[in-house]
């Protein structure tokens, strides 16, 4: 089995939800940050979720989704 780390963006932070509901939201922070902190820990891919995309508004992390996947490989 392959298990890959997942980095939800939702506005532009790092978050986890509680059965994918918005208002549930638990930042930490900077996405790339999380990333960096998951290939440090030894993951060899990771899963970004745009979680605004999933909500309606499917551009607003476009700019962040970039510097992670340009700085992270």
């Amino acid at each position: 089995m392959i298990i890959y780390p997942a980095v939800d963006i939702l506005e532009g932070r790092c978050v986890q939800l509680v059965q994918g509901r918005r208002e549930t939201a638990t930042a930490f922070g900077d996405p790339l940050l999380c990333a960096e902190s998951w290939l440090n820990q030894g993951a060899s891919a990771l899963h970004i979720v745009n979680l605004d995309g999933a909500f309606g508004m499917s551009r607003l992390n476009a700019e962040k989704i970039t510097e992670v996947i340009k700085k992270t490989g």
